[in-house]
């Protein structure tokens, strides 16, 4: 031990003649036997009857300056022999034989921020920077790495509260740049705020929609023949065939990314779930490239869609319930329809078509009122045809002032709707 006055200022030096701070602790020895070489020790023994005192081995302080530390630690390695080793800054372990339930608490680290003239612009319980300008491997890098593996009681991997009197309160508050690159079909994502390898439960769920936040906005039409295109499909994930990713079990119902790509590119994303390495940087599982669907938005198109077939049906029963009789005692008619805005329909010989198509029928003997319909997608009616004559019959349609779109006629007999077909007007 080297006590030191003078020029500087009463420094203490263990193991060294020049201590470079009040109290310097050096110790370059190898102890011969197995266990921990230590430098510094601090031991704080109560006896178990004490009820008043806390038990504190260090108390470390410090006051102004450009930067105030309570404690800096930095820990080095140029070691080159022992290659599969761990480097730890701060290790907190408790330890305890008291099983009687006397300890409300374990606590392995606490940080407290108490900063009351509020000049703090920013309070950190605890701040973790990871990194490397230059890594000489391709291992992950994260900013903090809980893990709960109790045997016993309710596992937490992190649990977090946020509770003031004023200001907002996020438990948790994660932010990430877009990391979303290319254009619609092949948009890929090397980020995102949040990626959770398993499922995931909220009592609450919002995304943003304020007006403020958006711009171009159109209204959807035709939600139907969107959506008439799609496949649900019912499907097992391979859980054995990627076991890193936590897939769900059991039978699941939805749709194939690759499917949804080709009708709504918009709502499919390329992620990638990053490779696992083990403790020396060799990969333990390979990364997997996979696609995902942002089911969220299919939600305006179904209300989209219901709206489209309520107008519909609100149009047919107004067809039935009031009639437009077009008198024509031969079997093959001709109507002209006529309207301004596009709609959506089908139909064959010819479909689509431009000037004229035929729509051929066969109505049976029995049946006293038949009627065949004419609706945009919108669900308007824009002609109905009273079918006069029974057996099979021939309509021709001629749509020179009809604007191109889809339409859709329904053929009703005696009040009953038999089936509705579409057409295109190109």
């Amino acid at each position: 031990m080297v006590i030191r006055g003078g020029t500087n200022y009463g420094r203490v030096g263990v193991g060294t003649n020049s201590p470079g701070s009040q109290l310097d602790v050096f110790d370059n020895t190898d102890i011969i036997s197995a266990g921990d070489d230590i430098a510094f020790k601090a031991y704080e023994q109560l006896a178990l009857t004490n009820t008043v005192n806390r038990a504190v081995a260090t108390v470390i302080h410090a006051e102004e300056g450009t930067t105030t530390i309570g404690s800096e630690i930095t820990v080095d390695s140029y070691n080159t022999v022992n290659t599969n080793k761990q480097m730890v800054g701060v290790f907190t372990g408790i330890r305890g034989t008291d099983v009687s339930g006397y300890v409300s608490d374990a606590i392995g680290y606490r940080a407290f921020v108490d900063y009351s003239d509020n000049y703090a612009i920013r309070k950190y319980g605890i701040q973790a920077l990871v990194g490397h300008a230059t890594p000489s491997n391709t291992a992950n890098t994260y900013g903090g790495y809980f893990a709960a593996q109790s045997a016993y009681g309710n596992n937490y991997g992190g649990y977090f509260v946020a509770s003031a009197s004023t200001g907002n309160e996020y438990g948790v508050y994660a932010s990430a740049p877009s990391q979303c690159t290319g254009t619609s079909p092949s948009i890929t994502c090397s980020g995102a705020a949040g990626y959770f390898s398993g499922d995931m439960y909220a009592t609450g769920l919002y995304g943003s929609s304020d007006l403020r936040l958006k711009d171009q906005i159109n209204t959807v039409n035709d939600a139907n023949a969107i959506l008439s295109q799609m496949e649900c499909k019912q499907f097992v994930f391979k859980t054995q065939a990627y076991p890193q990713m936590n897939l769900p079990q059991g039978s699941h119902y939805g749709f194939i990314a690759q499917d949804v790509e080709a009708i709504l590119p918009g709502l499919v994303r390329n992620f990638t779930q990053p490779a696992i390495y083990d403790s020396i940087g060799q990969v333990i599982t390979s990364e997997v490239d996979f696609k995902a669907v942002n089911y969220v938005e299919f939600v305006p198109l179904l209300v989209a869609a219901v709206k489209e077939q309520k107008n519909i049906i609100d149009s047919l029963i107004n067809a039935l319930q009031n009639p437009t009789p077009i008198i024509n005692p031969q079997n093959q008619q001709k109507v002209t329809l006529s309207n301004v805005s596009s709609i959506i329909l089908n139909q064959k010989d010819p479909n689509p078509f431009t000037e004229s198509t035929r729509i051929t029928y066969q109505i049976p003997e029995d049946v006293r009122e038949a009627k065949i319909i004419f609706t945009n997608s919108s669900g308007s009616i824009i002609n109905t045809v009273i079918i006069n004559e029974r057996g099979t019959g021939e309509l021709e349609v001629y749509s020179s002032d009809l604007s191109k779109g889809f339409y859709n006629y329904t053929l009703v007999c005696d009040g009953k709707v038999i089936a509705t077909k579409k057409m295109v007007k190109q």
